[in-house]
């Protein structure tokens, strides 16, 4: 590893690493694909960022430029009060919203019922407890059990 300057992407990445209170674990542990949709990387910079955690030097090298980032944040945040970076949290969402959504989605409700959970909670930015209550309100629906309210 060179001391050259990190790339825009592994910039993003960090970035999106320092607006997460579980950065590091994230991105050493959440699934390859969820992890890129999550930070807002390739997969390939997913893969780099890991593979430079393996070592003292690449370790160093992440931590350095995350905490840098955090400082950057810090004084946007003591400069500007209103102006804070968003956290990496799930949205609050019901989940007839999450479905109205689906629609506009080009795989559309059926989506929800054959996608993986976990995918779709990133995808939407909400909690896996959302997706499966929009499949159980789905599958309800399609049952006739919905009442109105």
């Amino acid at each position: 590893m060179d001391g050259a300057p990190l790339s825009a992407e592994m910039e993003v990445l960090l970035d999106h690493l320092a607006r997460r209170p579980d950065g590091w674990e994230f991105l050493s542990r959440a699934p390859l694909e969820n992890a890129a949709v999550m930070l807002e990387v390739p997969p390939a910079v997913i893969d780099q960022a890991r593979s430079w955690l393996e070592s003292v030097e690449g370790r160093a090298r992440l931590t350095w430029a995350l905490l840098d980032i955090r400082r950057k944040h810090r004084e946007i945040a003591a400069r500007e009060p209103g102006r804070r970076p968003r956290p990496g949290l799930p949205r609050n969402m019901d989940p007839r919203t999450l479905l109205n959504e689906l629609e506009a989605y080009p795989a559309g409700p059926d989506f929800v019922r054959r996608g993986p959970p976990e995918t779709l909670a990133v995808l939407f930015g909400v909690h896996p407890e959302v997706v499966f209550a929009a499949r159980k309100l789905l599958e309800d629906t399609e049952h006739g059990e919905v009442r109105s309210r």
